[in-house]
């Protein structure tokens, strides 16, 4: 389990583009929950925890600390609230309608474009909010007075950058374009 006080996200070293165009739709769902979704429902409490932590610790970097933590925690709690969506509705569409697909059956709700719409902009938004802190730290910058949390808060924000960049690309671009066309293969054959 992530410790606040360690400040240090799981080591993810491992290539995330290899073979998902061609895996199932149901591997890939369980990839991006077990790879981003669990992990980021550690991962986001501790950071805003330890951000707190640092910016009392540091409160001459207080312009820069205070709307970082504000701006943080809308976006954790807008995160958490979209890997809940997609994890009970969306994934278990995606897997019921590759199972229907598999076994030549039909299934009733097919329609996902909406809710795959609506989850790209939660996306796009995510993407925006952490550009925003990366322009608030200047590129995730440390002061020269910078505690050892300090520095490792810094680090795991940027690591939480790369991995969301990566995990949004999963989804965006391979998981759900290949789960709308089979969509519109299922509903085509009923």
């Amino acid at each position: 389990m992530y410790s606040p006080a360690q400040c240090h996200l799981q080591d993810r070293r491992f290539d995330d583009s290899i073979g998902w165009l061609d895996a199932s739709l149901t591997d890939l769902v369980g990839h991006i929950q077990r790879r981003y979704h669990e992990p980021l429902r550690l991962e986001l409490p501790a950071l805003l925890a330890a951000l707190a932590r640092v910016e009392i610790r540091h409160r001459r970097h207080a312009a820069t600390l205070t709307p970082l933590r504000h701006l943080f925690d809308r976006f954790s709690r807008g995160l958490l609230i979209h890997v809940r969506s997609e994890d009970a509705v969306l994934f278990p569409a995606i897997v019921a309608i590759e199972a229907a697909f598999a076994h030549q059956r039909t299934r009733p709700w097919t329609e996902i474009a909406r809710p795959i719409e609506l989850l790209e902009a939660d996306h796009a938004s995510a993407a925006e909010s952490l550009s925003h802190m990366r322009l608030l730290t200047r590129g995730w910058a440390l002061p020269d007075d910078a505690c050892a949390e300090f520095r490792a808060l810094y680090q795991d924000l940027a690591r939480l950058e790369r991995d969301l960049h990566v995990h949004v690309h999963l989804e965006n671009q391979v998981l759900f374009p290949r789960a709308t066309a089979l969509a519109r293969m299922v509903a085509m054959s009923a």
